[in-house]
């Protein structure tokens, strides 16, 4: 699979995040992206390893993943662009 697709498909999780305040389960966002409920897991682990703070609810007998909104968390307003010029680089070093 390519790279950038994936790093595409976490930033927008990201964004589903940050759009939807009770969070997202797992099987929204596999119906969301039209991916495995494989590929979505591993998204979360990775964007959890690169340091977002995601964090797993139990909320209505279902377990919804969603992004810390915190004071501290500074807004970065990247373009979508220069996040995956960012990542490549970050790979090649």
């Amino acid at each position: 699979m390519s790279n950038t697709r994936q790093i595409v498909r976490q930033l927008d999780i990201l964004r589903v995040f940050a759009a939807r305040r009770h969070g997202a389960s797992i099987q929204e966002l596999v119906d969301d992206f039209g991916v495995t409920r494989r590929t979505i897991e591993r998204d979360l682990n990775d964007l959890g390893v690169a340091g977002f703070p995601l964090y797993k609810e139990k909320r209505c007998r279902r377990n919804l993943w969603k992004l810390l909104h915190d004071k501290e968390i500074p807004t970065l307003n990247f373009p979508i662009s220069e996040l995956i010029a960012l990542t490549f680089i970050t790979g090649i070093l």
